[in-house]
Parts: structure tokens; sequence; C-alpha cells
């Protein structure tokens, strides 16, 4: 069961992990700087993606204490 619940939490952290990038990506010009519609767009994107961020990395550093345990 324990390898169940590190499966799900690893895939959901690099999931998660996966989508915050993706996001950066898709708003990054030509030249390499990201676009925003405004500074409150850019504000709010920025937290949400710290926020995903540490979600994503929390679930993968407790997928992988459930591996290694």
């Amino acid at each position: 069961m324990k390898l169940i619940y590190s499966a799900l939490l690893l895939t959901v952290g690099f999931y998660l992990a996966f989508w915050v990038r993706r996001r950066r990506f898709n708003r990054t010009n030509s030249y390499g700087v990201e676009e925003f519609e405004s500074y409150a767009a850019k504000a709010v994107a920025s937290v949400l993606e710290k926020v995903v961020w540490a979600i994503a990395l929390t679930c993968i550093a407790a997928g992988g204490l459930l591996v290694a345990l």
C-alpha cells in the first residue's frame, strides 16, 4: 500500500512541476522574456506558481521518503 501512495505522490509532484515549467515556457517570447497582460497578472502568476512549485517539491520529497522507508 505504501508503494501505491508513493507512486501517486511522485506522479502528482512531477505533473505539477511539469505544469509550472510548461506555463513559464508558454509565456516566453522568441527573445526569452516572459510576457504578461499586466503587472497584476504577473504578480498572481508568480505567487500561484511558487505555491504550486512548493506543493510539487513536497509531493516529490514525500513520495521519495515513502519509497525509501
